[in-house]
């Protein structure tokens, strides 16, 4: 009786400390609408909301996120240079919010009748029905004498090997319980 009660909590913790997360894999890519979209060397400024639409995406956004659904930013303008101002982020209709936490990346280029501007960085994206996801987001935009060209999109990042000991904890588990079972069947035996 003992004995199934030793394994039965054995095999509780194991299982216990093994939940699995479900991050939110795909991406997804967006347009603005240009009638009120502006940049120059230190911020973007985005159109009232919905600031864009959706036109492309992959993976776990299929199905909570339509083609088409809008886009809204916040706070608009986004001061990236010299240092970015955060919280900045968005919201698409379906349930999916993103909150940039790092800018790793601010480029802005200028020459008579062309600027552009590439922004990278990273943050946190939420999901119903799953976990919250860092991610990866890009932008771009240049103006050709005043025709723009812009495009954005949030990806997973690259996976890192983190563990933060749950291997060695189920292992010495592991080993607990083999060792646990051998002594008690040698004690039997010799009984």
């Amino acid at each position: 009786m003992k004995l199934t009660k030793i394994y039965a909590v054995i095999a509780a913790t194991v299982i216990g400390s093994s939940a699995i997360a479900v991050p939110i894999d795909g991406t997804l890519e967006y347009n603005l609408d240009t009638s009120d979209f502006s940049f120059d060397s230190t911020s973007l400024s985005f159109p009232a909301p919905p600031s864009g639409k959706v036109n492309d995406l992959s993976g776990d956004f299929v199905g909570p996120i339509a083609l088409g659904a809008d886009v809204s930013h916040a706070p608009s303008p986004f001061v990236y240079s010299p240092f970015a101002v955060l919280p900045f982020g968005f919201t698409v209709d379906g349930g999916l919010s993103f909150a940039l936490t790092e800018l790793i990346f601010a480029d802005f280029d200028s020459k008579p009748g062309f600027s552009a501007v590439t922004l990278f960085g990273r943050g946190i994206a939420s999901l119903a029905g799953f976990d919250d996801t860092e991610m990866t987001w890009s932008f771009s935009a240049d103006s050709n004498s005043g025709v723009f060209n812009y495009s954005a999109t949030l990806a997973p990042v690259p996976a890192r090997v983190t563990d933060g000991g749950t291997t060695l904890v189920s292992l010495g588990l592991a080993l607990f319980a083999v060792a646990t079972f051998s002594r008690m069947r040698s004690k039997r035996s010799i009984a």
